[in-house]
């Protein structure tokens, strides 16, 4: 969980629970938009599995992407999560990209519609680094968009 202090207000924001995201790659977006209001997306499964479905079947990376949604009822993407919760607040904000090296090209060109620029900060999820990049973007002092 992250404390934020804003204005001498602390708050704080819940990450998405590990067990709600895709046990094979946990992906995270925070979306902040241009008025400073912060979304996290996440690749949200609601039928959690043991272990991917895909590597059982020892598929590829890239490889069986509907079985994300057939069995483990893949949701969206962390991007697409995240641009959901926005609606039409995303337009022109920024999207920060954790636990994964690109964002795909539906991700892309979703995110291109609503002016989100994007950048890929860790390519694999870490807590710690989700609270830094919070911390930082709510700072008072924050220059982030």
């Amino acid at each position: 969980m992250a404390m934020i202090k804003k204005d001498s207000v602390s708050f704080s924001i819940e990450p998405i629970p590990i067990e709600e995201l895709c046990r094979k790659r946990q992906v995270i977006a925070v979306l902040m938009t241009k008025a400073g209001n912060v979304f996290i997306g996440g690749n949200r499964i609601t039928s959690p599995q043991s272990e991917c479905p895909r590597h059982l079947r020892g598929l590829k990376n890239g490889k069986g992407w509907e079985l994300c949604k057939e069995i483990c009822g893949q949701i969206a993407h962390a991007e697409v999560d995240a641009l959901n919760q926005a609606g039409d607040k995303a337009r022109g904000g920024h999207l920060y990209l954790i636990g994964h090296h690109i964002a795909c090209d539906d991700c892309t060109q979703k995110m291109t519609g609503a002016e989100v620029t994007h950048e890929i900060i860790a390519e694999r999820y870490d807590e710690l680094i989700l609270d830094k990049l919070l911390n930082r973007l709510l700072s008072p002092e924050s220059s982030a968009i």
